[in-house]
């Protein structure tokens, strides 16, 4: 993560894998052959029609050119055709229940009692805009998923740039535990602001630009850290192990970082770490797998530790570079619809395979060694992963802001929902840091060092 995504699977085209349906079945409305207060209007027979409509089918999201939208209101439902330019009216009761009413009379009472008190008696004046923002916030805060966020204009813009991996920064990576919502930086890239000015990997951020960041959201966090190029930023970070607090003051740079390396170890490994899983990673995944084979690798590494995710659709274009054909994983919204992505085997890696995981491995890289896993296609080797199985989407609202919520779980090729559970690996083994000096050593990494050993069995027949 480019100093902005949670331990997400993100799917930014919501509608990519939902082609297939445009109408869901629903079992909302129970009574609907009963519902009378339709406009008077309207005749019995067109009554009876729509209502036999509306009890077999529903469309969901904002889609332009849809027939029918269902607008609720407080306490009655409109349904507008666009064929026929009409409104139909009925009331909602105890037995038809089309969603939740959030702002209802009592709520938009209190709302405007409480700006009353604001306007009144608030010692200064205040930003309103921020006032709404905030509002919008804790509105999808309440839904009580600490996935689920509301971004502004602006935060969804810089949201959208870093994960195409180009952004105006310090040059790290970093995520965020879900538990105590502290920020860490997983790495700090050679040649970057953060790595000239003495960053480290392990770093936990404390403050920026003299403000406090402890509970805020990752994305909010994010936004101080990037600004215009040549700006000056100061952070302050904790260090576990000198246990004190470290200042330093950095100038943002116009950076472009990968979300793949990788290098031959032992002569004949191929070895790739995957950072997270962006909109470019899948191309940048294939080059390192040609890369390696014109070197003459024999067997592959994937290291997906500390990794926290990213977009769905990346992990899965991956796996197509990997497994034979067949599903490499589903998901199920609310509604029990299911939408499978597939390996087509084209282009099925037929070389032997480790894949590294640790408890920060998260949702993308939990369905990319998942997959592997379930087709015996690889050996799983390190710790527990992080146990994220489920997948927020992203709909852009009409002024540009955006909303990112929870709307699918997600399962393994062979049906496993490892939320709250994470992938336990098939080799078990702890990492040993007190094998790495100040500076990290891949020759000293004892689980690397085992998946050269597992992979060297294979290659040898063993």
């Amino acid at each position: 993560m480019l100093e902005n995504k949670e331990n997400d699977s993100v799917d930014e085209n919501p509608k990519s894998l939902k082609e297939e349906k445009d109408t869901k079945e629903i079992n909302d409305f129970e009574d609907l052959e009963n519902a009378e207060d339709f406009l008077d209007t309207q005749d019995i027979k067109e009554k009876k029609k729509i209502l036999k409509m509306l009890k077999n089918k529903f469309v969901t999201g904002v889609i332009s050119g849809v027939a029918i939208t269902l607008i609720i209101t407080f306490g009655s439902a409109y349904l507008y055709s666009y064929a026929t330019g009409r409104y139909f009216v009925f009331k909602a009761n105890n037995k038809m229940h089309v969603g939740n009413e959030i702002l209802d009379k009592k709520s938009m009472d209190k709302i405007n009692e409480l700006r009353t008190y604001m306007d009144l008696y608030y010692y200064k004046d205040y930003d309103v805009k921020k006032v709404k923002n905030k509002m919008y916030t804790g509105i999808v805060e309440g839904l009580g998923d600490k996935y689920s966020t509301y971004y502004t204009k602006e935060e969804y813009k810089a949201f959208k740039q870093e994960s195409s991996g180009e952004y105006c920064g310090i040059g790290t990576h970093v995520t965020q535990d879900p538990s105590d919502k502290s920020i860490k930086i997983l790495k700090v890239y050679d040649d970057s602001p953060a790595s000239k000015g003495g960053l480290k990997e392990g770093d936990v951020i404390v403050k920026v630009n003299n403000k406090d960041v402890a509970n805020q959201e990752l994305a909010k966090v994010a936004q101080r850290l990037r600004g215009k190029a040549d700006t000056k930023v100061s952070i302050e970070v904790f260090r576990a192990s000198e246990n004190r607090n470290i200042s330093v003051e950095l100038i943002r740079k116009n950076l472009e970082l990968p979300s793949v390396s990788y290098q031959v170890l032992n002569n004949n490994i191929g070895y790739i770490s995957i950072s997270e899983f962006q909109d470019k990673t899948d191309e940048q995944f294939k080059a390192a797998i040609e890369a390696l084979k014109k070197q003459g690798v024999q067997g592959f590494i994937f290291d997906v530790r500390s990794n926290p995710g990213g977009m769905l659709t990346s992990v899965v274009n991956m796996l197509n570079n990997i497994l034979p054909k067949g599903i490499v994983v589903y998901t199920k919204d609310k509604y029990g619809n299911k939408e499978v992505a597939r390996s087509d085997g084209k282009n099925k890696l037929e070389y032997p395979i480790t894949v590294l995981i640790n408890g920060d491995s998260a949702s993308a890289s939990e369905i990319f060694a998942g997959a592997i896993k379930d087709y015996k296609y690889g050996t799983i080797i390190g710790e527990k992963s992080f146990g994220k199985g489920i997948v927020q989407s992203i709909f852009k609202l009409e002024n540009g802001d955006a909303i990112k919520i929870t709307t699918a779980r997600y399962y393994t090729p062979n049906g496993h929902y490892i939320h709250g559970k994470g992938i336990k690996p098939d080799v078990e083994v702890k990492f040993n840091v007190q094998n790495q000096t100040a500076e990290y050593d891949i020759n000293k990494d004892n689980q690397v060092q085992k998946a050269i050993e597992v992979l060297n069995e294979k290659i040898n027949g063993k």
